[in-house]
């Protein structure tokens, strides 16, 4: 193993050679001071969405799939994708007797939330189309007012090709719909 001065078995360190530093049970070669982070085999300047900063304080760890940016360890998120946070939980809707911030995070209702007087925000996704292309119809309960980045930390949209391939953003119809257009780079045929 690259850099492993005692090892006990293929993936298991315990002293690294000379300009290797002991990461999570391995030896990885020294970054750059302006780059002191590892993601993988990779020297970053800091750990990026999606990813925090493991206990040994130079490794950046993936969170959890629903987990738009966590801290201290992967379950625990900070921000959610197509979910609500709650206690560092993502749930499908905030609990009684509390309400979605415009972050997306669980807030309890005092006598002056004017929110916890209105109905929790629910939504359905139809997709359609029009001319060979793919649209969709964002319906929601109340009248909302968001971005395009607020929506896509509401819902998840995965078509059966490579992410890559494709990329959708929304335009306001209503005060309660929104229309997303996909745009593809390969047939859906």
């Amino acid at each position: 193993m690259d850099g492993c001065n005692n090892c006990t078995g293929p993936n298991k360190c315990f002293a690294c050679f000379s300009g290797y530093t002991f990461s999570n049970d391995l030896c990885v070669k020294n970054c750059a001071p302006t780059l002191p982070f590892y993601y993988g085999s990779t020297c970053i300047g800091s750990c990026i969405d999606g990813t925090y900063l493991m206990s040994d304080k130079i490794t950046c760890g993936a969170c959890s799939v629903i987990c738009a940016t966590c801290s201290l360890v992967a379950s625990n998120c900070t921000k959610c994708v197509g979910a609500y946070l709650y206690n560092y939980n993502c749930v499908s809707k905030c609990p009684t007797n509390y309400y979605a911030d415009s972050n997306l995070s669980c807030q309890v209702c005092t006598a002056n939330a004017t929110q916890c007087n209105v109905a929790p925000l629910t939504y359905t996704l139809e997709s359609f189309n029009q001319n060979g292309n793919l649209y969709g119809l964002l319906t929601f309960n109340r009248a909302v007012s968001m971005d395009v980045a607020k929506i896509k930390q509401i819902i998840n949209i995965t078509l059966p090709i490579p992410s890559s391939s494709y990329s959708w953003t929304a335009s306001q119809l209503s005060d309660a719909v929104y229309k997303i257009i996909i745009t593809t780079s390969v047939s859906l045929n």
